[in-house]
């Protein structure tokens, strides 16, 4: 795990700068019929129990995988990346989006990482939560 985390780092620090056809975004819903996002946004705020968010993934391509896993990091005050979760989520060839609701319960900042079915990155994001 310790190489696939350096180079989705890379990757992320990349993302920055150079534009990918892949995006994760991060929005309060999803449009079942067509994959738009309602209410993007990189920060979000929940109640002190938690809450969701979904985790809208588009391809330029078919993603050409059976399922895909959502790698979950928490930065901690050292602006380090904690192992938080792995989301398996089942996934059609063909598909060119998909999401996932994803339940949030502590305030932080958060390194999303996507990977197909062959551990290949398709693209990455962050996310910020507070609680109110």
């Amino acid at each position: 795990m310790g190489i696939k985390k350096n180079l989705c780092l890379l990757s992320l620090c990349l993302t920055t700068s150079v534009s990918f056809s892949q995006q994760l975004v991060f929005c309060e819903r999803v449009d079942s019929n067509n994959g738009s996002p309602y209410n993007p946004s990189t920060t979000f705020s929940m109640s002190r129990n938690g809450g969701y968010l979904d985790m809208l993934v588009t391809l330029q391509r078919p993603v050409n995988s059976d399922y895909v896993t959502f790698d979950l990091f928490k930065i901690n005050e050292d602006s380090h990346e904690v192992f938080e979760n792995t989301i398996r989520h089942q996934v059609e060839p063909d598909f060119t989006w998909f999401s996932n609701k994803t339940s949030f319960f502590k305030e932080g900042i958060y390194h999303v990482y996507v990977y197909d079915d062959k551990d290949q990155l398709l693209c990455a994001g962050k996310v910020s939560v507070k609680t109110q």
